[in-house]
Protein backbone atom coordinates (compact mmCIF):
# COMPACT_ATOMS: atom_id res chain seq x y z
CA UNK A 1 0.00 0.00 0.00
CA UNK A 2 2.98 2.29 0.96
CA UNK A 3 4.56 1.68 -2.51
CA UNK A 4 1.40 2.51 -4.40
CA UNK A 5 0.96 5.50 -2.40
CA UNK A 6 4.39 6.48 -3.91
CA UNK A 7 3.64 5.72 -7.13
CA UNK A 8 0.23 7.56 -7.05
CA UNK A 9 2.04 10.51 -6.01
CA UNK A 10 4.66 10.33 -8.54
CA UNK A 11 2.27 10.19 -10.81
CA UNK A 12 0.41 13.44 -10.18
CA UNK A 13 3.02 15.19 -10.01
CA UNK A 14 4.69 13.74 -13.20
CA UNK A 15 1.48 14.28 -15.47
CA UNK A 16 -0.81 16.98 -13.52
CA UNK A 17 -3.16 17.48 -16.56
CA UNK A 18 -4.37 13.77 -16.95
CA UNK A 19 -7.57 12.32 -15.16
CA UNK A 20 -6.56 9.54 -12.31
CA UNK A 21 -8.98 7.41 -10.46
CA UNK A 22 -8.01 4.46 -7.35
CA UNK A 23 -10.47 1.24 -8.00
CA UNK A 24 -11.18 -0.89 -5.17
CA UNK A 25 -10.80 -4.47 -6.54
CA UNK A 26 -10.10 -5.55 -10.01
CA UNK A 27 -11.25 -3.44 -13.15
CA UNK A 28 -13.98 -4.92 -15.07
CA UNK A 29 -12.75 -7.95 -13.03
CA UNK A 30 -9.75 -8.95 -14.52
CA UNK A 31 -6.81 -5.92 -14.51
CA UNK A 32 -5.46 -4.26 -11.97
CA UNK A 33 -4.34 -0.94 -14.07
CA UNK A 34 -5.53 0.31 -17.32
CA UNK A 35 -5.06 3.39 -19.57
CA UNK A 36 -8.43 4.50 -21.19
CA UNK A 37 -8.03 6.03 -24.66
CA UNK A 38 -9.34 9.28 -23.85
CA UNK A 39 -6.72 10.10 -21.48
CA UNK A 40 -7.70 8.33 -17.86
CA UNK A 41 -5.71 6.02 -15.87
CA UNK A 42 -7.52 3.71 -13.81
CA UNK A 43 -5.11 1.91 -10.79
CA UNK A 44 -6.41 -0.93 -8.63
CA UNK A 45 -5.80 -1.01 -4.88
CA UNK A 46 -4.53 -4.48 -5.80
CA UNK A 47 -2.10 -3.09 -8.05
CA UNK A 48 1.46 -4.55 -7.49
CA UNK A 49 4.78 -1.67 -7.56
CA UNK A 50 5.35 -0.66 -11.05
CA UNK A 51 1.44 -0.80 -12.58
CA UNK A 52 1.53 2.71 -12.46
CA UNK A 53 4.36 3.22 -14.46
CA UNK A 54 3.14 0.58 -16.53
CA UNK A 55 0.10 2.92 -17.19
CA UNK A 56 1.66 6.07 -17.47
CA UNK A 57 4.18 4.70 -20.17
CA UNK A 58 0.89 3.77 -21.76
CA UNK A 59 0.13 7.53 -22.14
CA UNK A 60 3.04 9.04 -22.57
CA UNK A 61 3.80 6.27 -26.34
CA UNK A 62 0.52 7.24 -27.04
CA UNK A 63 -0.54 10.76 -26.47
CA UNK A 64 3.01 12.45 -25.74
CA UNK A 65 5.56 11.23 -27.60
CA UNK A 66 5.72 11.06 -31.36
CA UNK A 67 6.25 7.98 -33.42
CA UNK A 68 9.82 9.81 -34.40
CA UNK A 69 10.82 10.50 -30.47
CA UNK A 70 9.30 6.73 -29.72
CA UNK A 71 11.81 5.41 -32.68
CA UNK A 72 15.08 6.86 -31.30
CA UNK A 73 14.19 5.31 -27.98
CA UNK A 74 13.76 2.18 -29.38
CA UNK A 75 16.81 2.52 -31.42
CA UNK A 76 18.95 4.04 -28.65
CA UNK A 77 17.31 0.91 -26.03
CA UNK A 78 18.67 -1.76 -29.22
CA UNK A 79 22.13 -0.34 -29.71
CA UNK A 80 22.54 -0.32 -25.72
CA UNK A 81 21.08 -3.39 -25.34
CA UNK A 82 22.35 -6.81 -27.39
CA UNK A 83 19.93 -9.54 -26.01
CA UNK A 84 17.61 -9.40 -28.95
CA UNK A 85 15.46 -12.37 -27.53
CA UNK A 86 13.45 -9.57 -24.82
CA UNK A 87 9.81 -9.63 -26.07
CA UNK A 88 8.87 -5.76 -27.57
CA UNK A 89 7.16 -4.98 -23.70
CA UNK A 90 10.06 -5.87 -21.73
CA UNK A 91 12.12 -3.43 -23.92
CA UNK A 92 8.85 -0.58 -23.34
CA UNK A 93 9.52 -1.15 -20.13
CA UNK A 94 13.29 -0.69 -19.80
CA UNK A 95 12.78 2.24 -22.39
CA UNK A 96 9.88 3.52 -20.01
CA UNK A 97 12.32 3.58 -16.87
CA UNK A 98 15.32 4.59 -18.44
CA UNK A 99 13.67 8.04 -19.95
CA UNK A 100 11.85 8.89 -16.26
CA UNK A 101 15.54 8.68 -14.67
CA UNK A 102 17.36 10.53 -17.76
Amino acid sequence: KEQLDKEWEWLKSVLPSITYERVRGLIDRQAVGRFMSYGKILISDLAAAGVTFHEAWHFVSTSILTQGELNLLYNEWKSTNKNKTLKRRIKKYIIYFRFLLD
